[in-house]
């Protein structure tokens, strides 16, 4: 028992370090053996050491994780530089091969289509005319039924056809109630009102027409075994140019045409009544109307220079 707390004395005083020096020798010595005496237990000496050889494996595992993990991040970062713009998938190609296996394909990625720019289109507009131009062939239709430009124009009538299509009640002029016939003052009206009343039965006789002639051609197409260009040709003629609807046409137009050259005539009254001159006046009724304007204007400058040069010779003679 001596000899064994001898060595421990001696290895406790070996373990210690170093002191000051200036210190008395009895609280070293007394130190250094209470030191001596607590050292010289052997359980948590041993339990200390095996402490720090946890600690020091649980730090190297700390610092492989780390670096594993930041080499991961390093590759996933260079593979999402190198994703191919075709792939659904993030195809990481040469940058990851460790991790995938790169599939080809088997035909070059499809090129996209280059879209037209996105623009407003922006733009002005003139102003509408009025009224639509009338086309020549329009124009010349307009002349010949209304006979413009002729000097028979104003023999254009409608009365003898109108009393045809003029039915009453209902198609004619209505009649003014007895209690209020003396507040009338508009008896011009009178033959507008009969007028329309007339064109408005004859618009009702063309559409019959017009029925009863395409009955007669469907019954006519099924009976017949064989139908060629001509014998259809023949039969249109027969029932739309020489049949009723053909009539009642030729009528509608007649009233319309016979209605306004009554209103054209009284438009040009009006003016030529008021020209004192009966020379000028007789000169002017002469002139017929064109499509564009009451009086010809060609025909009225030449009556007006004519005027003038008779006029101007007359002074002189006298």
């Amino acid at each position: 028992m001596d000899d064994t707390k001898g060595e421990c004395s001696k290895a406790g005083s070996q373990a210690r370090p170093t002191r000051n020096r200036d210190r008395s020798s009895s609280s070293s010595s007394s130190r250094s053996s209470s030191s001596s005496a607590s050292s010289c237990k052997p359980g948590p000496r041993r339990r200390r050491h095996r402490k720090s050889k946890k600690r020091g494996g649980t730090k190297k595992e700390l610092l492989k994780l780390t670096k594993l993990v930041n080499s991961l991040q390093a590759q996933l970062a260079r593979s999402n530089e190198c994703v191919r713009p075709y792939d659904n998938i993030s195809d990481i190609s040469d940058c990851s091969r460790n991790l995938y296996v790169e599939n080809e394909p088997d035909q070059a990625p499809p090129v996209p289509l280059e879209s037209e720019p996105f623009a407003f289109g922006l733009g002005t507009k003139l102003k509408e005319p009025a009224m639509p131009s009338t086309s020549e062939g329009e124009l010349k239709l307009l002349c010949d039924v209304q006979r413009l430009n002729h000097n028979e124009w104003f023999n254009l009538r409608y009365a003898e056809i109108q009393k045809v299509y003029n039915h009453t009640p209902g198609y004619t002029d209505l009649e003014t109630n007895d209690e209020v016939k003396e507040y009338d003052q508009n008896p011009h009206l009178v033959q507008a009102d009969r007028a329309f009343g007339a064109l408005t039965y004859c618009m009702i006789k063309q559409q019959e027409a017009l029925h009863a002639a395409v009955q007669d051609v469907l019954a006519w197409a099924q009976g017949s075994t064989e139908i060629v260009h001509e014998s259809l040709r023949e039969k249109l003629n027969s029932v739309f140019l020489s049949g009723d609807y053909y009539k009642v046409s030729e009528d509608f137009l007649q009233v319309i045409c016979g209605h306004r050259a009554e209103v054209i005539q009284m438009r040009r009254n009006g003016i030529t009544k008021r020209v004192k001159d009966k020379l000028v006046k007789s000169a002017l009724r002469k002139i017929p109307p064109s499509g564009t304007s009451l009086f010809n204007a060609e025909a009225f400058t030449a009556a007006i220079e004519k005027i003038w040069r008779c006029t101007k010779m007359f002074l002189a003679i006298t």
